[in-house]
């Protein structure tokens, strides 16, 4: 007896410090999430904070109607979360970019499941198809941008290096995977046969298409090669080549042609959309190889079938991407060693190890048999059969390890769709936050007209538009007089008048529908199709008459 009493005092003991431990780091939490609050009262104008609530109450209403309240809270919440793993990850300070490798990892797996549920509709594996995808993506923007109204540095590089440092903390994850699959040789030599299927896939895919996708994937490798090529000229001016005297004539050659391969970005990414949208709004599916042959010309079909196929071409443009990506690396570690070799490898390797450490204690927490047996059975309903063979030979710990892997590919296509986008200068310096907001918004007005809900989407619309007046004209205010400034008064004169007008123009749009219009709907897909570019149209229009 006399023996027993002290190893159960020492059971106890060290249960009683495992739970001050907790409790410790519960105050430590709650005491920086306070911080964190006031910091962001402190640097943000009211406007700022009224468009971000505002963003989120109309995403999740309008989410709701779209995909059903829980899934459109759960999405608009995973764009928060990917702000909260971004700001960390944006930081040059290596001991903050390692928290944000600790954070990325559970924030892209709450990223993961509107990012799952979206391919599965996009398939057609369950949903209404492209469109609810689409206003999935939307809700996961809106609640990004309405969580980065509160982070400044978001348009001046911020979610550039955020994107970056979200890819070093999957080279970490990628290392854990590694580590536990390579020493099993069932698993190792299921792994060959799949990275075999997989290049195959890759070539079928990118260099010889056969299958309805090869004018979105044409498209596709325009874009990036254009943008890729742009970005390499501008690391690399051609002129430098040149003695000081003879570089005029060069230099004003190299920004014409940088200025062409951006507006070759813009021409093929719009062909990209509306091949995949319009078709899909008006007769469902996209605009294949097949149906071009079905609904253009003989002779034009022929020549845009052949052109989008042809492996040659493919083959030139994946090997310019190579270049160009070769260049942007060689760049990257000149500036890195500018900076100094011993700052940048610190900063580097951080997001590695935070990534890496939360893998591991994520993964010895969920793999027990049912996580397991769950995420075996959702890769035999997502992945190719190549995949799955992989997936039933790995051990619990790798196979938990892997799935967080692909979610934080999630998270890296959020952040890499966003820096994409600011690099493209469809979002602004300043108020980067407000405006993919209101963008994503918008897209969700788009998506209730879609299903025929059109008040509901006047409303959402109008919404967005005072969330990007607000968001802007809050930020205009703390960039010029500083947020201690005392702006209260004007911001509520001004965010009156906003209210006002919108409020005016939507209640005239509602009346005009239900007294004024008769015998006449936008239920059908056509019109339906019209209405969103409409809709598009006259933001675009907006947006030109407010920034002058």
């Amino acid at each position: 007896m006399s023996s027993e009493h002290p190893a159960g005092g020492d059971d106890g003991g060290r249960s009683a410090e495992v739970t001050e431990r907790v409790e410790s780091g519960a105050r430590a939490g709650a005491a920086a999430g306070r911080r964190a609050l006031d910091r962001v009262l402190e640097t943000t104008t009211a406007s700022e904070r009224a468009a971000a609530i505002l963003a989120l109450a109309v995403a999740v209403a309008a989410g709701s109607a779209l995909v059903g309240p829980r899934l459109g809270v759960v999405a608009a919440l995973s764009g928060v979360a990917c702000v909260v793993a971004a700001v960390p990850l944006a930081s040059r300070r290596p001991v903050v970019r390692a928290v944000g490798g600790v954070l990325a990892v559970p924030a892209a797996t709450l990223v993961g499941i509107p990012a799952t549920v979206a391919l599965a509709f996009g398939v057609g594996l369950a949903g209404s198809g492209l469109f609810a995808a689409v206003a999935l993506w939307a809700l996961v923007y809106a609640g990004f941008g309405a969580a980065a109204v509160a982070w400044p540095a978001a348009g001046n590089g911020g979610v550039r290096r955020a994107a970056v440092g979200s890819v070093l903390v999957g080279v970490g994850v990628a290392g854990i995977v590694a580590l536990r699959i390579l020493p099993d040789p069932a698993v190792r030599e299921q792994g060959w046969v799949a990275a075999r299927a997989m290049l195959s896939a890759l070539y079928g895919v990118l260099v010889a298409p056969t299958g309805s996708w090869a004018t979105l994937t044409f498209l596709a490798l325009a874009v990036v090669t254009a943008v890729v090529v742009g970005r390499a000229l501008a690391a690399f001016p051609p002129e430098r080549v040149l003695p000081p005297d003879r570089r005029g004539a060069l230099s004003a050659t190299g920004g014409s042609l940088r200025t062409l391969l951006r507006a070759g970005a813009w021409l093929a990414a719009l062909a990209a959309l509306a091949t995949l949208l319009v078709p899909s709004a008006l007769a469902g599916g996209f605009a294949s190889p097949t149906r071009l042959q079905a609904y253009l010309p003989p002779g034009v079909a022929a020549a845009i079938v052949a052109l989008v196929r042809a492996p040659a071409l493919r083959a030139l443009l994946l090997a310019t991407i190579v270049l160009g990506l070769a260049a942007l690396a060689i760049a990257r570690l000149r500036s890195a060693f500018r900076r100094g070799p011993a700052v940048s490898l610190a900063g580097a390797l951080a997001p590695v190890a935070g990534g890496a450490a939360v893998t591991l204690a994520l993964a010895r927490a969920l793999a027990d048999p049912g996580t397991v047996a769950r995420l075996r059975e959702a890769g035999s309903d997502l992945f190719p059969a190549w995949i799955v063979d992989v997936l039933l030979a790995m051990a619990p710990f790798a196979l938990v390890s892997f799935a967080l892997g692909v979610a934080l590919v999630t998270l890296v296509a959020t952040l890499a769709l966003a820096s994409g986008l600011r690099a493209a200068r469809v979002l602004p310096p300043r108020a980067i936050g407000a405006a993919l907001a209101a963008g994503s918004v918008f897209a969700l007005a788009a998506a209730l007209i879609v299903v025929s809900r059109l008040e509901a989407a006047v409303l959402t619309a109008t919404a967005a538009f005072v969330v990007w007046d607000a968001g802007e004209y809050g930020s205009e205010l703390r960039t010029e007089l500083g947020a201690g400034a005392a702006t209260l008064r004007a911001e509520l004169v001004h965010g009156g008048a906003t209210l006002l007008g919108a409020g005016a123009v939507a209640g005239a749009a509602i009346a005009l529908h239900r007294y004024a219009v008769v015998e006449a709907t936008l239920g059908g897909p056509r019109f339906a199709a019209v209405a969103v570019g409409i809709g598009v149209g006259a933001v675009v229009l907006v947006a030109v008459a407010l920034r002058g």
